[in-house]
């Protein structure tokens, strides 16, 4: 197998700058638009954010990688009109570099978070281009909310104990799409699968209900490179009334790699249906939308 490194140069964004990075809605793009989406997916906008600050923190002398990485969604980002990220470089003690993003849409806040880069990080495993057949199994398809198998990141699950289950990443299948795709966003996407397919098998949470995203956190470790795809070992549990949490360790072997952790709920179809036209008339007549609504 070749190896080879994720760039950006593939990724559709626009520099303007004064006004920010322009967010390209590509709906032809099958890795963040494998089925048809009714607003800007939320792995769509984290690795826009990415791509972004790896351009903002660039060095000729510097290979930074992601430590720390948060994002907080307010609401639903539109496919109209334009999204812009605006990237604040921020002075950080010794070798790490900290970017605070904020994604504005029409005047409104859509979402906000930060990162922080360090030259002694590798921001997850070297992924290969896979021999056909290479992969393993994966999950069902319907479990991840994806409808092309290909776009599976993760194997079935596997329960360790009664508060555990571990699946273990997958590469993506070898196109272009999944080739501009920045590594970090890849083992949240396979983060958030393996969330969204611990809705439907430990909280039997139908497969028709949305899980909405209000929270992501990853946190990767400085030190040796990745040798292989990560096992994610996923603890599930409640927050208060409606949220639920997933904190996935990226597992390699016996060592703890990092962890991905999203924080969001889950609504049936009717009351995300509610939602969408409740965001589309505040949006409409004040510029601003519900809280904790990007998926």
């Amino acid at each position: 197998m070749t190896a080879h490194t994720l760039t950006t140069s593939a990724h559709g964004t626009e520099r303007d700058p004064g006004t920010g990075t322009e967010v390209v809605v590509d709906e032809e793009n099958p890795f963040f638009f494998d089925h048809p989406l009714d607003h800007v997916p939320a792995m769509l906008l984290l690795d826009s954010a990415l791509h972004a600050a790896e351009r903002l923190t660039e060095s000729p002398s510097d290979e930074l990688g992601v430590t720390h990485l948060w994002m907080r969604f307010d609401r639903f980002c539109e496919k109209d009109p334009p999204a812009r990220l605006l990237l604040d470089d921020e002075a950080a003690a010794g070798p790490d570099r900290s970017v605070s993003v904020r994604l504005v849409q029409d005047g409104t806040q859509v979402c906000r978070g930060g990162l922080v880069t360090t030259a002694d990080a590798s921001s997850g495993p070297l992924l290969t281009e896979p021999r056909a057949g290479a992969r393993g199994p994966c999950a069902d398809a319907k479990l991840v909310h994806k409808r092309a198998g290909a776009r599976v990141l993760v194997g079935p699950p596997h329960r360790i104990d009664r508060d555990t289950l571990d699946t273990r990443m997958l590469e993506p299948e070898p196109s272009a799409a999944a080739a501009a795709v920045h590594p970090v966003t890849l083992l949240v996407e396979a983060g958030r699968q393996a969330s969204t397919m611990i809705d439907h098998t430990v909280w039997n949470t139908p497969l028709d209900h949305q899980f909405i995203v209000g929270r992501l956190d990853v946190s990767l470790p400085t030190g040796l490179a990745w040798t292989d795809l990560p096992v994610l070992r996923c603890r599930p549990r409640r927050a208060g009334a409606r949220n639920r949490v997933v904190t996935c360790e990226l597992m390699v072997g016996d060592e703890a790699r990092g962890t991905v952790t999203f924080t969001g709920r889950t609504v049936p179809p009717a009351a995300y249906r509610r939602l969408r036209a409740g965001t589309r008339n505040r949006s409409a007549a004040t510029g601003a939308g519900p809280r904790e609504t990007a998926r």
